[in-house]
């Protein structure tokens, strides 16, 4: 019998080479959704939140986990939407998250 893979909607602020490298990794035993949450413009802002809002609605029953890298105003939607679905979020800090 055939498993299904279970779906991660991975949320970060960039592509990364080591973010990259997450994805590939998780992507070898996770079917994944990957949002880049990195405005050009700061008046793109509202828009990428809406573009998250309505991508997290078409994958929100498929989805089993949400992670979020560089967490910050990027993870307050993929938070919510975990904690109403009672999904685990997983927020993974790097650089000056994480040093402090």
């Amino acid at each position: 019998m055939m498993q299904t893979k279970k779906h991660i909607f991975f949320t970060t602020s960039g592509l990364f080479t080591f973010v990259k490298k997450d994805i590939d990794f998780l992507s070898n035993e996770f079917d994944m959704t990957v949002f880049v949450f990195k405005p050009q413009k700061k008046w793109q802002t509202p828009f990428l939140f809406l573009k998250q809002a309505l991508l997290i609605l078409k994958y929100i029953l498929k989805t089993d986990i949400y992670i979020c890298k560089f967490p910050g105003y990027l993870s307050f939607l993929p938070c919510i939407v975990a904690k109403i679905t009672r999904k685990p979020c997983l927020l993974i800090t790097a650089g000056t998250e994480s040093a402090a």
